[in-house]
């Protein structure tokens, strides 16, 4: 959960950094594709996707996944207006040694059992 609170705080210091000096400037757009990255689906996801909701990002290595479970079920459990919110679940593919099938089949599983989360493979 650390890591979680670390990586939204970099965000929004790194989002401020960004736009000093510069109010209204548009981040740059990132794009994760290719063969081996991209939504499961096997389309690209771009951070054009992120808006008009809030969003989680979570950055996942598969070998220490069970890291953010206390977080997924907190969020999980919110009673928040969940049409408002929405998480994606980056999964590092390079960051394990099990093999990328094994993940991604994984991964199709999850997204049929959490229809709400995008998640997205990265090489």
């Amino acid at each position: 959960m650390n890591k979680i609170l670390m990586f939204i705080l970099l965000s929004i210091f790194a989002n401020h950094s960004f736009a000093m000096g510069e109010l209204g400037t548009k981040m740059p757009t990132v794009v994760i594709s290719g063969e081996d990255a991209g939504k499961i689906s096997g389309e690209p996801w771009s951070s054009e996707m992120i808006k008009d909701k809030v969003f989680v990002l979570f950055y996942v290595d598969p070998d220490k996944r069970d890291e953010n479970e206390k977080m997924e079920q907190a969020i999980g459990d919110a009673t928040f207006d969940k049409t408002n919110f929405a998480s994606i679940a980056v999964i590092n593919l390079d960051a394990t040694w099990l093999p990328n099938a094994i993940i991604e089949s994984s991964l199709e599983g999850k997204q049929k059992q959490f229809p709400l989360v995008t998640y997205v493979k990265d090489l």
